[in-house]
């Protein structure tokens, strides 16, 4: 079975003369670059292959990383634009109360009666909260991602209850 990966950041420019990268990330584990001894690197998943990780430092989502392969600035520039990926293996657990976006894909959404509700096609990373895209009867209902509307979130079970808010899905129910 091939194996899953997960984007973690984006190398948005060379930094120095020796082949640091910036790197923007797309974590949400703290010091998750300071802890790899490997990353893959590439334009996709399909083309991104294998680099050592030799340092790395984080401020936030602004990462300077260094890897064995990059031995200067040519080669640091060749990479802008690069994204990073890890492996399954690699993954650490979210936060609590956070979620991987592909665990929350083909979550079927119910209200707390087991009332169906769809599924969740997409999720929309917004600044103040996340969206959850739900396929409901052919129709796009977006979700907030807040506790006035998720009752609970189960991703093992690939299953989601959303609290039953008047008007929210109403609109898209058949006459």
């Amino acid at each position: 079975m091939a194996k899953e990966l997960c984007q973690i950041g984006t190398i948005v420019a060379a930094h120095g003369i020796r082949g640091a990268l910036r790197v923007q990330s797309h974590s949400d584990i703290p010091e998750r670059f300071s802890r790899l001894a490997t990353v893959l690197v590439g334009r996709d998943e399909v083309d991104a292959r294998e680099m050592q990780v030799t340092a790395a430092s984080e401020d936030g989502a602004r990462v300077l990383l260094e890897l064995s392969e990059c031995a200067d600035r040519d080669h640091a520039e060749q990479l802008v634009g690069m994204k990073l990926f890890i492996t399954d293996e690699q993954m650490e657990a979210p936060p609590e109360g956070r979620y991987f976006v592909h665990d929350l894909i083909g979550c079927r959404v119910e209200t707390p009666a087991g009332e169906k509700r769809g599924k969740v096609q997409d999720v929309m990373l917004m600044p103040a909260n996340d969206i959850y895209v739900v396929d409901y009867r052919g129709f796009e209902v977006l979700i907030p991602a807040v506790p006035a509307f998720i009752r609970s979130v189960d991703t093992d079970a690939k299953r989601i209850v959303v609290e039953d808010v008047s008007g929210l899905f109403e609109e898209h129910d058949e006459d």
